[in-house]
């Protein structure tokens, strides 16, 4: 049976919801990714994530949402971008429904990284306060910047429409990818050391939000990072990890909501024992432990 929701029948959704309560809510863009990406490549990875996910750890999955904030990208054509107060007013009514209908975790998968993050923390924040019984959470692939860090040959590079985005179309939608016409692309706003394009760089940052001028002028083609050095064995070995990792946490949120939805919070020797025993269990599920060696396509 699919783990898509707009695939199946209301007698279907019904059967799933007596077993599991839990829901996935991905989210792109339609925006430029360079002139070897289409413009759906957030909309895709969302989707193929959310699916494989969704596959393994028996969820159903909403259908997906295409468009996102992407006011920055506005400089090429094709780009389609909401206002931030209309993806939050379409997310809220997505979240309401579903939470409607019964489903006690919904998680977001947001394919448009990062970007997407704030919009959608103020939907599922705004809709908590009417279901509060409901949990909300996100998964964003960014947010897993050691799986990355992992996986990257070169630091510095820029994320977008770079080798891990332009990997992953080629595992799963080669046809979409025009390898002949990627190339290098690389820029900076000024010259300090608290900003850069590699957004899994870690260590100090700061931030600056650019309008579709300037990020124009930072990525002239609309991309940033080194797509040359994608290949499909590196978007397979990220696509692993990812989806494992996702498939972890929705699993342990479905234990989470089963028992209770009991937060845990201390002061005194009794905080310091929870920081211990979270430092331990995040030690044992460390996200890069088993990360295979991308192949060479």
């Amino acid at each position: 049976m699919s783990v898509w929701i707009h695939d199946l029948t209301f007698e279907e959704v019904a059967a799933h919801l007596e077993r599991h309560r839990e829901v996935l809510v991905p989210i792109g863009s339609t925006e430029v990714h360079g002139p070897h990406l289409p413009l759906g490549t957030d909309g895709y990875q969302a989707i193929d994530y959310a699916e494989a996910i969704a596959e393994r750890a028996g969820l159903l999955v909403a259908p997906p949402i295409w468009y996102g904030d992407a006011a920055h990208h506005m400089h090429k054509p094709g780009t389609i971008s909401l206002r931030p107060e209309t993806v939050i007013a379409l997310l809220k009514d997505v979240y309401r429904s579903l939470a409607e209908h019964g489903f006690r975790a919904i998680v977001t998968f947001n394919g448009h990284r990062l970007a997407n993050l704030p919009v959608i923390g103020i939907a599922s924040r705004e809709v908590k306060r009417e279901f509060p019984h409901v949990a909300f959470a996100s998964i964003d692939p960014l947010s897993m910047s050691a799986t990355h860090r992992e996986l990257r040959e070169h630091g510095g590079r820029g994320l977008h429409g770079d080798e891990f985005e332009t990997s992953h179309m080629l595992l799963r939608h080669p046809e979409l990818v025009h390898m002949d016409r990627a190339v290098f692309s690389h820029g900076y706003v000024f010259e300090t050391r608290f900003l850069t394009q590699d957004l899994i760089a870690g260590g100090d940052a700061m931030q600056y939000y650019l309008d579709a001028e300037e990020q124009g002028a930072l990525a002239p083609l609309g991309h940033i990072g080194d797509p040359e050095r994608a290949t499909a064995g590196r978007g397979e070995a990220l696509f692993d990890a990812v989806v494992a990792n996702g498939v972890e946490f929705v699993t342990d949120l479905r234990r989470w909501v089963e028992d209770g939805r009991r937060v845990a919070g201390a002061i005194g020797d009794e905080g310091r024992a929870l920081m211990e025993r979270e430092l331990a269990w995040r030690a044992r599920g460390s996200s890069t432990v088993g990360l295979r060696t991308p192949g060479p396509g």
